[in-house]
């Protein structure tokens, strides 16, 4: 209920978060041939970015 009372008086939510989720998990399958986690990163900022 106390959840329920906070989105009421801030109207901040998870939903954005909760919408990227699958697309991080995407970049990540396909990451999966990348030696380092630099690469990785940069990788999902590239795809994330723009119409790639």
């Amino acid at each position: 209920m106390e959840g329920i009372l906070n989105w009421y008086e801030s109207r901040i939510n998870n939903g954005f978060m909760e919408g990227f989720n699958p697309v991080l998990q995407a970049f990540k399958g396909r990451a999966r041939g990348y030696r380092s986690f630099e690469r990785c990163r940069t990788m999902i900022y590239l795809r994330s970015s723009g119409p790639c």
